[in-house]
């Protein structure tokens, strides 16, 4: 008689539990205790981790900050929508359950380190593949036989969540390369505005002739609706990505009367804001948070 009632003392204690908020608490006590041990590595972190090389020295990032990234994964901790998970930040059932947390803000940092920080301390997606030797300033359309403009969503999201693209949209990347001979800016903007794309000739040091074409890897040399290169520690790309950004942290969220971080930037109206708007020492972070959550720590596949 009392093993058959097992279930429902287990269903009467969650209920208990929910309405104590002990759940909530236990989460949140999680969320502090990660942050508290992150915020005692600042040294660490900055000595070891948000450095690159220029001039052959070790220089700390002065784009990607640590007080902007701690200050970024509390935010998105916090982050709820009904179709939409927060960051994770450790198990709130487990002894030691930050430390889980932890494991999964160090497998973000380690896949954002290559992308973004060790890159010359970037934030646009660098111009770095060649083609036949030179480097196709159409790479911005897309580098390494992907067309970034053709980034759709999957038929499970909401229809409409992509951007859209402009074909008159006309943006210069705010960061490039700054090694020398290195090319220049990505770039996009419509053919009215530049019919023909060049390259870049390492060799030369030297751009093109004007008016002279030459295509990237996919056969493009105009740069018309191009401009959704990487951005961001993680480089997040192409017009799905952007606008699920915009769909639940920027300028759409809060025309629907949703919750919005960036209420006031429309990233599929500008998705150079990353890169080069007031919020860009955050947005780096943010948006990078944002696709990890999104691609990766959401991930399933199976058992995975």
């Amino acid at each position: 008689g009392e093993v058959t009632k097992l279930p429902q003392r287990r269903e009467a204690l969650t209920i208990a539990l929910s309405a104590l908020k002990i759940p909530k608490f236990r989460e949140q006590q999680v969320i502090d205790t990660t942050l508290e041990y992150m915020k005692s590595s600042k040294s660490g972190f900055e000595e070891t981790l948000l450095r690159y090389k220029r001039q052959g020295y070790s220089v700390l990032s002065e784009r990607y900050r640590f007080d902007d990234f701690v200050d970024s994964l509390s935010r998105m901790s916090q982050f709820s929508s009904p179709d939409h998970s927060p960051l994770y930040m450790g198990d709130p059932w487990m002894r030691d359950g930050h430390k889980y947390g932890l494991g999964n803000i160090a497998l973000f940092v380690a896949n954002g380190l290559m992308l973004g920080i060790e890159k010359d301390d970037t934030c646009d997606e660098l111009n770095e593949y060649r083609v036949s030797g030179k480097y196709a300033l159409s790479n911005s359309c897309g580098q390494q036989g992907l067309s970034y403009q053709d980034m759709v969503c999957e038929s499970s999201d909401v229809p409409d969540m992509a951007c859209q693209v402009d074909p008159d949209m006309y943006i210069t990347a705010v960061t490039s390369d700054r090694t020398l001979g290195a090319p220049p800016a990505l770039q996009c903007g419509p053919r009215s505005r530049i019919p023909s794309s060049g390259y870049w000739d390492p060799a030369e040091n030297a751009e093109s002739d004007e008016g002279e074409a030459f295509a990237n890897l996919v056969g493009r040399t105009d740069l018309e609706g191009c401009c959704w290169w990487g951005r961001g520690l993680l480089q997040m790309k192409g017009p799905c990505a952007f606008g699920r950004l915009n769909y639940y942290l920027g300028a759409r969220a809060a025309r629907e009367n949703r919750k919005s971080m960036y209420k006031d930037v429309d990233f599929c109206i500008n998705p150079e804001a990353i890169c080069g708007s007031q919020f860009r020492h955050e947005l780096v972070w943010i948006s990078a948070l944002f696709k990890w959550v999104d691609r990766v720590q959401n991930y399933e596949d199976g058992e995975w």
